[in-house]
C-alpha cells in the first residue's frame, strides 16, 4: 500500500512537471504539459506539422482596398482577412488575433484585436481588420504586426508582418 502511494505520488509529479523543450532555431517554449506527453527537461523534442511552422496553427494574409490600387487613399477603408488554419489533431481554445503598430505615419485607424473563439481540429476561422485612412493621408508604408494567440495568452502562430502603402489623394 505505502508502495502503491508512493508510485502514485511520483506519477503525479511527474504529470505536473513544469518543462522547457527547444522546439527549432531559436525558438523555446515553456509551460506545463496537459496532455500527458511529458518531454524531460533540456531535451530535443521531434515538431512535426503539416507546414514548416512549430506551432499548432498557422494563418494567412489577405489585404483588399476599395480601389483596388494597392494603397489605401484618404477616408478609404481597407479589409484584412486573417485566415486561421488548425491542421493539428486537437481544438485551439480562446483563440484571438491582435494586431500592433510597428509604424503608422499616415495614422491608420484599426480595429487591434478579435476574439475567435474556439478552433475544432482541421478547420478554417477567419478575423476581420479594418483599416481607415484619415481625409489628410500623406504617401507611406505602414507596417504592423499580425500575431495569433490562446485562451491562456500563448502565441499559438509564427507572426507576421503586415505592409500597407498610403496614398495622397489630390
Amino acid at each position: 500500500m505505502v508502495r502503491l502511494q508512493k508510485e502514485m505520488k511520483s506519477a503525479l509529479a511527474i504529470i505536473t512537471m513544469s518543462f522547457c523543450v527547444t522546439v527549432g532555431v531559436g525558438q523555446t517554449v515553456t509551460g506545463r504539459s496537459n496532455t500527458g506527453a511529458i518531454q524531460a527537461p533540456g531535451k530535443q523534442a521531434q515538431v512535426k506539422d503539416s507546414a514548416t511552422s512549430v506551432w499548432p496553427l498557422r494563418f494567412d494574409l489577405e489585404f483588399t482596398d476599395p480601389s483596388g490600387n494597392g494603397a489605401i487613399e484618404a477616408k478609404e477603408r481597407g479589409r484584412l482577412r486573417v485566415i486561421i488554419t488548425n491542421a493539428s489533431r486537437i481544438a485551439a481554445h480562446g483563440v484571438y488575433v491582435k494586431v500592433s503598430t510597428l509604424s503608422n505615419e499616415a495614422a491608420l485607424t484599426y480595429n487591434d484585436s478579435i476574439v475567435v473563439g474556439d478552433i475544432p481540429s482541421e478547420t478554417v476561422r477567419y478575423a476581420f481588420f479594418y483599416f481607415t485612412a484619415p481625409q489628410r493621408v500623406p504617401s507611406s508604408t505602414a507596417s504592423f504586426r499580425i500575431q495569433v494567440y490562446d485562451a491562456t495568452g500563448l502565441e499559438v502562430a509564427d507572426s507576421k508582418k503586415l505592409m500597407l502603402e498610403t496614398k495622397r489623394s489630390g
